[in-house]
């Protein structure tokens, strides 16, 4: 979770009465990173067991590159920062006597913190001041020098993590992790930037016994130290058999039995007011639940189910127990709240109001009701809503900004919890800011009415308007005239043509019939025909000529001599 959404987390169990169920596992509470974060801040225990814990002594190395290669870290004032975060989340997390020592490397290394006792927090982070940027990268002198310091060290366990690109001068790697493995001492590293290679970050690593973590950004790596440091002291997991015992009455285990024993868990210690419920074998708490602000949350420093309560299979009530501690955390079961907001029109100024009624529907009086209001950046605003009429509490909400609230009232009788309820309002953005929607009508008066068009896309209006030219029209004119004259000459000559064709139509089917009557008449046709096969050639080129000139009977007979013709092979 970033530092963000763990904000978000608390501030929804603090001021707006939410639920948080926190469940374990390898990489959650204090293995996870999350000592000191605002998550740990909402939760009923603390991360930090250096008091509780008989932890072995502990030698860390940081060894970090300040080479111009490392763009990722920005300028010199942003390296010596985030060197003074990863020391401080380091230190965090070393109890007294343990020692802490901060190499940086560039052509060249140094010792910007010699190796320290962690009790002398300042002194580290006032030598870290003198952090200054380099050239290149040679990272094989650091890590012998880390090395030959762990050895002498006494430490019981000793670590070297290494934060750089990998963008480093060739050398004997393998070689100086397997002398740092012989002597029981792990090598991490921590992989950043935009062209960091990554692959050797992680062959490092490999050889060195460690764990390799690639950054994402500079926010990111602090966290990963801290992750990182708890790993390597490892104290932080007890896995073991461990029998549970009750600690107390606790509500997440009303009317339920005892569960089985566990395999592991995360340590942790409880905070002051924290009901724990259940214990380990150390006295760890396993189950723990407090409210906090507004809200509640519940921690389960076991896992759920997949590896240290895995025996949990069996136990006969384990769904009631996981419902029961969701339940538990929701806000109260309070039919008789209800809680309401209104706000000015057009204004600022609004009024929270909260009707209480008792279960037999009397109006509920004399209850102490406080509320927050969160504004829309997250800041939040304390109010107290005073009864003024029975059953019936008010108090003014301002709200000068838009965007949404959220209101929360939480009512308390004689010190026990009457009930929380959370309501939400929104301000809208002043009326000039309102998008309406679009006005066609108008347009299109105003385009009837000016003369102009619609345009159908927005750079149409940055196309040249319309302009005048010169144009031949003589040839379109032409051509309808011919086809006009055309039309005229066919109108004149059709009928006359269809009068002639109609008149030698006639005089065939009067010759036809002469023909059937007798057969010499036959024969006088084709001698007629015969003779008149010049006249029907000479028709031919000058069909127009031949019908003008001969009678109507002669140019029946040119037709019938041509049909015939035609016919023969």
């Amino acid at each position: 979770l970033s530092q963000g959404q763990q904000e978000g987390i608390r501030a929804f169990v603090e001021t707006m009465g939410g639920g948080l169920v926190v469940i374990g596992g390898g990489h959650s509470y204090g293995v996870g990173g999350y000592t000191g974060t605002p998550l740990e801040e909402a939760l009923p225990v603390t991360m930090d067991v250096r008091q509780t814990l008989a932890l072995p002594t502990v030698a860390i190395v940081l060894v970090i590159d300040t080479s111009g290669s490392m763009e990722a870290f920005g300028t010199e004032l942003a390296k010596e920062e985030l060197a003074k975060e990863i020391a401080s989340s380091v230190i965090d997390l070393l109890g007294e006597h343990d020692q802490i020592g901060v190499i940086t490397f560039d052509q060249e290394y140094r010792w910007l913190v010699p190796p320290t006792e962690a009790r002398e927090r300042q002194r580290v982070l006032e030598q870290i001041a003198r952090l200054k940027a380099g050239g290149g990268t040679v990272m094989t002198p650091p890590l012998r020098a880390a090395g030959e310091f762990l050895r002498r060290s006494s430490a019981k366990i000793k670590h070297i993590i290494v934060l750089s690109d990998g963008l480093t001068d060739p050398g004997d790697f393998r070689g100086i992790a397997a002398a740092l493995a012989r002597d029981k001492i792990t090598v991490s590293t921590v992989a950043i930037g935009r062209d960091a290679d990554v692959e050797f970050m992680r062959t490092l690593a490999r050889w060195g016994g460690g764990r390799t973590y690639v950054a994402k950004d500079l926010y990111s790596v602090p966290k990963i130290f801290t992750a990182e440091a708890v790993m390597a002291i490892r104290s932080f997991i007890v896995e073991e058999p461990s029998p549970l015992a009750r600690s107390g009455a606790g509500p997440t285990l009303l009317g339920l039995t005892l569960p089985p024993p566990i395999r592991g868990y995360v340590a942790a210690a409880p905070k002051p007011f924290a009901d724990v419920a259940l214990t380990g074998p150390r006295g760890d708490p396993v189950l723990a639940s407090w409210r906090y602000g507004l809200g509640r949350s519940v921690a389960v420093t076991s896992d759920d189910g997949l590896r240290w309560t895995a025996p949990w299979a069996s136990w006969s009530d384990v769904g009631r127990f996981w419902s029961q501690a969701v339940r538990w955390t929701l806000s109260d079961d309070a039919p008789g709240l209800h809680l309401a907001t209104g706000l000015d029109r057009g204004g600022t100024e609004g009024r929270a109001v909260l009707h209480a009624r008792r279960i037999d529907g009397a109006p509920w009086d004399g209850l102490d009701v406080r509320g927050e209001v969160t504004a829309p950046d997250g800041t939040g605003t304390t109010i107290a809503l005073e009864q003024t009429s029975p059953g019936r509490y008010e108090a003014a909400v301002s709200a000068p900004h838009a965007g949404v609230y959220t209101v929360t009232a939480a009512a308390r009788n004689g010190g026990e919890s009457a009930g929380t309820r959370t309501v939400g309002f929104v301000v809208p953005y002043s009326p000039e800011f309102r998008l309406a929607g679009g006005n066609s009508a108008l347009l299109s008066r105003l385009v009837e009415t000016t003369g102009g068009m619609f345009l159908k896309a927005p750079e149409d209006a940055f196309r040249p308007g319309r302009g005048s030219g010169r144009r031949e029209t003589w040839p379109a004119l032409s051509g309808v005239a011919l086809a006009l004259l055309l039309a005229e000459v066919a109108v004149r000559r059709l009928p006359a043509l269809g009068q002639r064709l109609a008149a030698a139509m006639g005089v065939a089917a009067r010759l036809a019939g002469r023909r059937a009557a007798s057969p010499a008449t036959a024969d006088a046709d084709r001698a007629y025909g015969a003779a008149d096969r010049w006249a029907v050639e000479d028709a031919r080129f000058a069909e127009e000529e031949a019908l003008r000139a001969a009678s109507m009977e002669q140019a029946a007979r040119i037709f019938i001599t041509r049909l015939r013709k035609t016919k023969r092979p």
